[in-house]
């Protein structure tokens, strides 16, 4: 929250919502679907204005967060097995209070 405030991004993330991605995700990479999350990864990376919020962040290792680098969204499916890319897609429409602007 405190790097996307910095940088005049949104950060409305709270502490029930990343729970919320962590249950939908059990607790796993949403990239490959297999390695326990490590860190929390900007889908839409800070430095194309993608915000700390719930319809941006996702459970990542960091083996993808570091394969996915600043990457934007349209390369992911050459990235990432697609099962994966479409859970993460089903993951942020279904985000109801904050929903993903297509």
């Amino acid at each position: 929250l405190k790097r996307a405030r910095e940088r005049g991004l949104p950060a409305s993330l709270t502490f029930r919502q990343w729970a919320a991605a962590l249950s939908y995700f059990r607790c796993r990479c949403a990239y490959c679907g297999k390695a326990p999350y490590e860190v929390m990864e900007h889908y839409l990376a800070m430095q194309f204005g993608g915000g700390t919020t719930v319809d941006n962040v996702l459970p990542s290792c960091k083996i993808c967060n570091s394969k996915k680098r600043d990457l934007p969204p349209e390369y992911f499916a050459r990235l990432f097995p697609l099962e994966c890319v479409r859970n993460i897609r089903e993951y942020f429409e279904g985000c109801v209070e904050f929903p993903i602007k297509k």
